[in-house]
Order: C-alpha cells, then sequence, then structure tokens
C-alpha cells in the first residue's frame, strides 16, 4: 500500500478510477457494521459451524433481490448500502454509463 493510505494523508482523494478501482470510507451505519463483526468476528461461531478453516476452498451462493426472505438478510443489508457506491464506480457491471464521484 502507499505510505499515504497507511498515514491517513490520502483523506479527500479521489476515489479511484471509474470501472477499475474504488475505495471508500465509513460506507456501513455504525450498527450494522457491529453486526457483520459479530456475526464474523473472529470468535463467532459462524466459522466452527461451517467447518472452517477447512482444505478446500468454500463459498456461498445468496440471491442479494429484496425480495428474497431468510437466509443471509445481514449481508443483504451490507449490499443495500454498498450497492449505489458500485453503481457509481463499475457502471458497466451494471448496465449504465455511471457518474464518477470524483469530478472527473
Amino acid at each position: 500500500l502507499s505510505p499515504s493510505i497507511l498515514d491517513g494523508t490520502c483523506q479527500g482523494s479521489d476515489p479511484g478510477a471509474i470501472d477499475i478501482v474504488a475505495a471508500y470510507d465509513s460506507v456501513l451505519p455504525m450498527p450494522l457494521l457491529t453486526s457483520l463483526r459479530t456475526a464474523f468476528g473472529p470468535s463467532s461461531p459462524f466459522w466452527t459451524e461451517h467447518g472452517y478453516p477447512t482444505p478446500c476452498f468454500f463459498s456461498y451462493n445468496e440471491p442479494l433481490n429484496r425480495a428474497s426472505e431468510g437466509g443471509a438478510s445481514l449481508i443483504r443489508a451490507a449490499v443495500e448500502h454498498v450497492r449505489p457506491l458500485a453503481q457509481r464506480s463499475f457502471p458497466r457491471l451494471f448496465g449504465g454509463q455511471g457518474v464518477h464521484s470524483g469530478g472527473q
């Protein structure tokens, strides 16, 4: 990482290059972030309940549309907060032109 990222002098810098990379701070509201930290923290039962660590790669496929019920509602809540930023930063993934928030 760039030293400016580590020492904090990058504050207020351009959020990235459209359709290539983007970085945002403080995107999730604190209650949601706290819930995610609890659900997926190192001492969370999630890891042992899902047999982690494992020598094999594993992942989950969770429908992210708003009509989904049950399942990983916490993950969907995080996605709904991040989705507008992703749409703006990576418009081609979403089939649009997008608007770069850096003014370029």
